[in-house]
């Protein structure tokens, strides 16, 4: 991956991680429409930040 494509990638994530849920399919689909890829890259990212968020929200185990 080029850096120019990891800086374009990470744009990308900030602004729709910014957005609203409802509005971030549009702004992708307008912002990669010519690169499928760019889009399920950035997807992939936004999936994930939104899955780190409750990795700890979940109960404790017994540290019996």
């Amino acid at each position: 991956m080029t850096p120019e494509r990891h800086q374009r990638i990470g744009d990308i994530f900030l602004a729709a991680r910014e957005l609203p849920e409802a509005e971030r399919d549009a702004y992708l689909a307008e912002v990669c429409a010519d690169d499928p890829p760019l889009r399920s890259e950035v997807q992939g990212l936004l999936l994930a930040d939104a899955q780190e968020g409750t990795f700890l929200a979940g109960p404790t185990p017994d540290a019996d």
